[in-house]
């Protein structure tokens, strides 16, 4: 998937490839290990999930088969677990900040 020009890439996944692997990097500790030597890369999942919060369709990565190499069964079990890291308290605590007063809920309304 890297190999995809800047355009499509950022048609694909709706961020630049810089921002992709640095957001690979970050939830990779969130992620579960398989000790398979088959297991799905940090990458490809990301990729995949990517592709379905961009789209809304599960099936785009599914026929991106030649990109992402997943069957649904893959592409759902992808999401679910890059879901989960995106909400682990660590991730959300660095990048989601609530306004703690009433002004600061007021100036984002």
């Amino acid at each position: 998937m890297l190999d995809l020009s800047d355009n499509e890439f950022r048609g694909h996944y709706r961020l630049t490839k810089a921002l992709f692997l640095q957001l690979c990097d970050e939830l990779s500790p969130y992620l579960p290990r398989a000790n398979r030597r088959t297991a799905i890369s940090v990458e490809c999942k990301v990729a995949a999930t990517l592709s379905l919060y961009a789209t809304g369709s599960c099936q785009k990565p599914v026929g991106m088969n030649y990109i992402h190499g997943l069957s649904q069964a893959g592409v759902s079990k992808s999401v679910r677990e890059v879901t989960n890291a995106l909400n682990h308290p660590d991730i959300l605590s660095r990048y989601i900040h609530f306004p703690g007063t009433v002004q600061g809920r007021q100036a984002v309304i």
